[in-house]
């Protein structure tokens, strides 16, 4: 299911987008959790959202309150990947403070966001995605620590966010290829094979 993803193989193989650093690192972090090492897995996904900002989702499934090993780990390496590069000052941030308004993020860009007429003010796009973040959590919380349950919860975090961003690019979607793969849902399938669809956007032009 992941090797012959023609999105995997369109976008990674051919495009050779970081998303495909960040697949492989959250599928690292998915198995360190399912074999129960919570430290490997907060640093795996650390280093999977140091590639890419989407993994961070995946943090609800994996992590189980009852240790703070994964969350220390993931702060920890998240850190010391700024650290290393902190003699930029902000400018380590790159890109970072552009994307929101690249994406849409500041006013109408997310989904449910759209509905509003105009420009959100910061306190309601921070409040809305507080509020999406509490309801992402709270799906994962109790899930048990079988393999394929996880997966699938990892798929439908990763499907809301989906959901929520919106994304132009059809290389986003890849984030749903290795849980798919490890959960198999129709729901993941269809939106990574009609991803490429989005080419036909004139916002690619």
């Amino acid at each position: 299911l992941y090797a012959w993803n023609p999105l995997v193989v369109l976008e990674f193989a051919g495009g050779g987008h970081i998303d495909a650093a960040a697949a492989g690192l959250s599928a690292l972090a998915l198995w360190a959790a399912i074999r129960l090492r919570p430290g490997w897995a907060g640093a795996a996904l650390a280093a999977a959202i140091l590639c890419k900002l989407l993994p961070a989702a995946l943090f609800p499934a994996l992590w189980r309150p009852r240790t703070l090993r994964l969350p220390l780990a993931c702060a920890a390496v998240i850190a010391a990947g700024y650290a290393a590069y902190s003699g930029a000052g902000w400018c380590v941030l790159g890109f970072l403070p552009g994307y929101a308004t690249e994406e849409g993020l500041g006013g109408t860009g997310v989904l449910l966001l759209r509905l509003w007429p105009g420009p959100l003010p910061g306190w309601a796009t921070a409040a809305y995605g507080g509020a999406v973040l509490l309801g992402l959590a709270a799906l994962a919380v109790g899930t048990l620590r079988r393999p394929g349950t996880m997966a699938a919860s990892a798929l439908w975090l990763t499907a809301a966010t989906m959901a929520a961003l919106s994304p132009h690019y059809p290389w986003y979607l890849t984030a749903l290829a290795v849980p798919t793969a490890l959960a198999p849902r129709l729901t993941g399938m269809w939106l990574m094979i009609a991803a490429p669809l989005l080419y036909l956007d004139p916002y690619h032009e």
